[in-house]
């Protein structure tokens, strides 16, 4: 006979946080053992939490009252932390965030794949825990330029970013005034703020096609502040117009040595350039002495470039000719003649044809969050030796981890890179290997 009380939403429980989960909750389990999920509170701390929704196998709370004080619990720097969205972890211990985010990588992996020997290496850990994120995307709507508040499409105004690099921070305050007072400011859907170079550049999400005199304001507001290049998107047509430099530029230094990379304001860029540079080096040493090298989701050549500094020849592809076209501008630039590219969507119209002569021993990828579930069967026909795949999301991960083992490969080893403190975002570095027949 069950003793225990139904649990119903507006309850108030004494709960024991066990851990955090992916999203960024803390875990606790009920007197009767349902699982209890709870925002903003630390591992090891007794708390009361009020819960306010159930679901068919588990509860959301929030926290009303700690008990008992984890010493990881720190002050959060940004005084938005319990309302804005961005981030989810300001108030736990840095060292704490690095550790629970391998825990709950690897939980991840282990539930999706039979037992292997994998070989787990150190999690590499940002340079910054703070001014980290050299792009930022502020949302706006007719009365507030911000930040979605958690959970929510409602937005709330902010002047700083603690997480956002130090160019980034120093003129958010005037450019959130600044576009107060454009002409433009009633069709602005968005702004992205980009600090990859020794200046700032933008991109201006807007409604409807922005006139002349629009442009010619935006482009006194952005010498006054010092603002390098702003692309101006028409999000109904798509058409874009560019004031200034619409490029941007960032360096990847590995053991061999130093390569630049250019790329297009709108185009895919790492938001954590520190580790982004372990990352590189990390797949260059993964990748090193391959034959031939086929880099999925290539992007602008993050990848690409440095890989094909200590391989034989490596072929990039993506559905995007803009960056392709940067590809090939960037192999010449960092003066490599074995990179060539191939535009094409992954998902549904790669040629083989166009690859059949060539026998690619490695394949790397680096999908979006949704991951590379559509290319698993393309990887499959290809048959690479090895497979080093680069994912911000171990949810995706798992399962394309998962449809590979069935495809014959065994995971070899995987690293964290933290991309993104005060965040629970996860970036891996997963090697696979054919198994062995």
């Amino acid at each position: 006979m069950n003793c225990y009380k139904k649990i119903m939403t507006g309850d108030i429980l004494k709960l024991d946080v066990e851990g955090l989960i992916f999203g960024g909750k803390g875990f606790a389990r009920t007197d009767n053992g349902q699982a209890v999920f709870i925002s903003q509170v630390v591992p090891g701390e007794t708390i009361y939490a009020k819960i306010v929704r159930e679901h068919a196998s588990y509860l959301e709370g929030i926290p009303v009252h700690i008990i008992k004080t984890s010493p990881d619990r720190v002050e959060p720097l940004c005084e938005h932390f319990s309302s804005c969205g961005g981030c989810d972890w300001q108030h736990i211990k840095y060292s704490e965030q690095v550790k629970w985010k391998e825990i709950i990588m690897k939980n991840h992996l282990r539930k999706a794949l039979s037992e292997q020997d994998t070989e787990y290496y150190t999690p590499a850990i940002s340079c910054k825990e703070y001014e980290y994120r050299s792009h930022i995307q502020l949302q706006c709507n007719s009365k507030s330029i911000g930040f979605y508040r958690k959970n929510t499409n409602e937005i709330i105004d902010i002047k700083d970013c603690p997480i956002a690099e130090k160019k980034i921070r120093d003129i958010l305050p005037f450019l959130i005034k600044c576009i107060y007072n454009l002409i433009l400011r009633s069709r602005i859907r968005a702004i992205e703020l980009f600090a990859l170079g020794n200046t700032v550049q933008i991109i201006i999400h807007s409604g409807q096609e922005v006139s002349k005199k629009a442009l010619i304001e935006i482009s006194g507001a952005c010498k006054d502040l010092s603002i390098s290049g702003a692309v101006i998107v028409n999000m109904a047509s798509g058409s874009m117009k560019v004031i200034g430099d619409g490029c941007f530029v960032y360096g990847v230094e590995t053991k061999m040595r130093r390569f630049s990379i250019t790329g297009g304001l709108g185009g895919f860029v790492q938001a954590n350039l520190c580790v982004n540079q372990m990352m590189v080096e990390h797949v260059v040493d993964l990748v090193k002495g391959s034959e031939n090298v086929l880099d999925l989701f290539c992007g602008c050549g993050n990848f690409t470039v440095p890989v094909a500094s200590v391989s034989r020849k490596v072929t990039g592809i993506d559905h995007d000719r803009r960056l392709t076209d940067f590809v090939s501008e960037n192999a010449i630039n960092n003066c490599l003649d074995n990179v060539q590219v191939i535009t094409s969507d992954l998902g549904k119209s790669l040629d083989l044809k166009k690859l059949k002569k060539t026998r690619y021993d490695t394949v790397i990828m680096d999908p979006p969050r949704t991951g590379a579930a559509g290319s698993i069967n393309f990887i499959s026909r290809i048959n690479p030796e090895k497979i080093v795949y680069v994912s911000c999301n171990t949810s995706t991960l798992a399962r394309d981890m998962n449809l590979l083992e069935k495809s014959g490969y065994c995971l070899k080893s995987l690293r964290m890179f933290d991309m993104f403190p005060q965040t629970y975002h996860i970036e891996t570095v997963a090697c696979l290997e054919q198994q062995e027949k």
